[in-house]
């Protein structure tokens, strides 16, 4: 029996969808059969780094900057953004970096650095000291 006008539209509704996209899964369901209703990849820009390089990617943040050769004692976003282009060939802008590390559950968000040359002692020793 096929479906009239009225009966696509309830149908539709009922699986929670529009005609149009019903329509689009019977046409793809009658020339591939259940096939034809899974996933397709979809088209787009592809990624500028490839996923296989992600892990390196996190390793070197991880690492963190060495501040003789990098002149930081903590990386920020730019600076992030600095190591793709030299490492991989990926040139990202500041928000896309953002978006990368997101997907990859870093937090571009850091408490303040220690200094490598900060004398801890000398500081536990001010808060001693010092009133309040």
């Amino acid at each position: 029996m096929a479906l009239d006008g009225t009966n696509r539209e309830a149908a539709a509704r009922q699986a929670g969808m529009d005609r149009q996209t019903l329509r689009d899964w019977v046409v793809r369901y009658n020339a591939e059969g259940v096939e034809g209703l899974r996933d397709r990849e979809r088209p787009g820009r592809p990624a500028l780094l490839a996923p296989e390089l992600e892990e390196e990617l996190r390793q070197l943040i991880e690492a963190g900057p060495d501040p003789e050769r990098d002149g930081v004692v903590e990386y920020r976003v730019r600076h992030i953004r600095d190591l793709a282009p030299r490492h991989f060939g990926a040139d990202y802008s500041r928000s896309g970096m953002q978006g990368r590390l997101h997907r990859m559950k870093l937090s571009y968000l850091k408490p303040r650095p220690i200094h490598p040359k900060a004398d801890l002692a000398a500081q536990e020793a001010f808060k001693k000291t010092s009133p309040g």
